[in-house]
């Protein structure tokens, strides 16, 4: 991951409660920590609907990119 990853990091992480125990487990992961996005704390968890990408889609999202981004971010 460290190789892929760069200032920010947007991860879609599915609703479900498998993929959702995988990514606490990321998080407390040594390797989570070191991430440059995670020290930054440009950390972006979308939901799954920013896996589709149809021609519709990918215009909304460009639309709300800016407001995620711009939101107060948690520490993840």
């Amino acid at each position: 991951m460290p190789h892929y990853s760069g200032e920010a990091l947007f991860v879609v992480v599915g609703s479900d409660k498998r993929s959702r125990l995988q990514f606490e487990r990321l998080r407390q992961s040594a390797l989570w920590s070191e991430l440059e996005a995670v020290r930054r704390r440009q950390v972006y968890v979308l939901g799954q609907e920013w896996l589709r990408d149809d021609p519709l889609s990918l215009e909304g999202q460009l639309l709300e990119l800016p407001a995620i981004v711009k939101k107060p971010r948690v520490l993840l």
